[in-house]
């Protein structure tokens, strides 16, 4: 179950990165932040396993996206901040982190993922940019490949807040060891 978890935030990053190429410029948002509360994450592998776990996003445009994977009631075993400059990997579990730039991360995982694709994917918006209903209930579904994984992966969105406050906790990394994002990767995977 761990691993699989591990597997669920890494496929996060990678979910919004299915294609390469790019045939539409995308419009610069609209809203100032979108928040997700209660999310479901659902995976399934190529080698048949299947998992399911909570997450809140919350995206503040053009600033930060933050993912919080929430499997038992709430409690964050793991975190993804993402700034258009760098993202920051946290493993509360394991009490470690990774912080790294997007160059770097790409250098490890096909395809390339950049800032906008986090944040379409963590604000609720197609790969052209566009709202999806803001109240009820509706999923997002990709097929995705990584080295010689595959996996489809299903985010349910119960509703998706735009402009509302929203408050970006602070990383707090004392007492975090902070590892290598080729290995927390190797680990998760």
């Amino acid at each position: 179950m761990k691993r699989i978890v591990y597997l669920i935030s890494i496929i996060i990053l990678l979910a919004s990165c299915a294609t390469t190429r790019r045939t539409q410029i995308v419009e610069e948002p609209h809203h100032r932040t979108a928040q997700v509360k209660r999310a479901m994450v659902s995976l399934s592998t190529d080698n048949g396993q299947q998992a399911t776990v909570g997450c809140t996003l919350q995206t503040v445009f053009d600033s930060v996206c933050v993912v919080s994977v929430q499997p038992l009631a709430g409690m964050e075993v793991m975190a993804l901040y993402a700034t258009p400059e760098s993202i920051v990997v946290i493993d509360r579990m394991h009490q470690r982190y990774a912080e790294t730039t997007y160059a770097v991360l790409n250098s490890v995982l096909q395809p390339k993922l950049y800032y906008k694709d986090i944040e379409r994917l963590t604000a609720g918006l197609t790969e052209e940019g566009e709202e999806q209903a803001t109240t009820g209930k509706f999923t997002i579904k990709r097929h995705l490949q990584a080295g010689k994984r595959e996996a489809d992966l299903s985010i349910t969105y119960p509703s998706v807040q735009y402009d509302q406050d929203i408050t970006v906790r602070e990383q707090r990394l004392n007492g975090y060891k902070k590892t290598d994002i080729r290995t927390l990767l190797k680990s998760m995977l």
